[in-house]
């Protein structure tokens, strides 16, 4: 190996690296992420066997054309539908908390009833179990808190994988904001509360189990 522009051989940092690389003898790609954009949104929950949140998936489509259902007319109508829930929703959240981290153009879990039933509209069995869901998005992760100075300042998260970001800003844009970690937990703002939780364990990801 070797850069002619710079007049620069292959310089090994690590003498195991030659070792390891006489172990190879197939490389198996398939380009996952090259050629695609690797976005995860969270679009719709289950809670206490409610069903929340709006989406018109490709997945979706592709039913409704093999029913030969005008896909074009019905995923116009399904996009104006939600772009007026996700209105909705939006002044709801600010009605309950204004919430400072909340970024309008950020919002991807789009389900008015779920603020609804948040602010208690459907019990107070269904408000505990919203709450609790939204806590355990905010505190069950590995994620890293960054801000960017502003008034309020702009929280974004660092994950190692794009399902725990989606999981944690989700439950940020409802009102469940992770701040930061200490040495030995985390602090979440609960719909303008600060608290700080012990952190007890944490499972990381393996092969095995395949899950956080």
């Amino acid at each position: 190996m070797y850069h002619a522009k710079l007049d620069y051989p292959c310089t090994p940092k690590s003498w195991n690296i030659s070792d390891d690389l006489g172990q190879i003898e197939y490389i198996f790609s398939d380009k996952t992420g090259t050629l695609t954009q690797n976005v995860m949104e969270f679009k719709k929950a289950t809670i206490n066997g409610v069903p929340y949140g709006e989406a018109y998936t490709e997945a979706q489509a592709g039913m409704q054309k093999r029913q030969g259902i005008d896909v074009e007319v019905e995923g116009a109508r399904a996009r104006k539908q939600i772009a007026e829930d996700r209105i909705r929703m939006l002044k709801n959240i600010r009605k309950i908390h204004p919430n400072p981290y909340l970024r309008d153009e950020d919002l991807t879990f789009v389900a008015p009833d779920f603020i609804s039933d948040l602010a208690g509209e459907a019990g107070k069995e269904q408000k505990f179990a919203n709450e609790q869901f939204m806590l355990a998005l905010a505190l069950c992760h590995t994620v890293i808190t960054e801000r960017t100075p502003g008034d309020p300042p702009k929280i974004e998260f660092k994950a190692q994988s794009p399902d725990e970001a989606a999981l944690v800003a989700t439950a940020r844009d409802c009102g469940f904001t992770v701040l930061g970690r200490t040495n030995d937990g985390i602090i979440v703002n609960v719909m303008g509360e600060e608290r700080e939780y012990t952190v007890l364990n944490t499972l990381e990801f393996n092969s095995s189990r395949k899950r956080m």
